[in-house]
Order: structure tokens, then C-alpha cells, then sequence
């Protein structure tokens, strides 16, 4: 995977679940077409939200998806 040049952007965790707050637990969340694998801890106070499909931001800063 190549080197990312640029920041990979977050969101806390809090501001996530305002976005969330009002929805019913039993509705579906979509991701735009990728496959929600899981999401793992990556340091001390970050979470990475891992995808079936490669993710990543190339040299350039511009999201790369690989479908396998």
C-alpha cells in the first residue's frame, strides 16, 4: 500500500453518534457501496473503521478503492 502524503481525516467518536442520535437501532447504515468489515483499534485514541475493500488515500490525497 502506498505511502499516505496527506492527514486521513476522523470524526470523534461523539460527533458520530449525534449524527446517529434519532435513528432506530434496527435501521440500516449504508457506506456508499463499500462492505463494512469491522472496526480495530489502531493507538492509544483512534479507531479505524476497516472496509472489505482496500481503502486508502494515494500520494496525490485521492481515496483509492480496489474492489477483490
Amino acid at each position: 500500500m502506498p505511502t499516505r502524503a496527506k492527514q486521513v481525516p476522523t470524526i470523534k467518536v461523539g460527533e458520530l453518534r449525534r449524527w446517529l442520535d434519532g435513528y432506530p437501532n434496527d435501521f440500516d447504515l449504508s457506506f456508499g457501496g463499500l462492505e463494512f468489515y469491522r472496526i480495530k483499534t489502531r493507538g492509544e485514541n483512534i479507531a479505524m473503521v476497516e472496509f472489505n475493500q482496500p481503502v486508502y488515500l494515494d500520494e496525490e490525497g485521492l481515496v483509492v478503492v480496489h474492489n477483490i
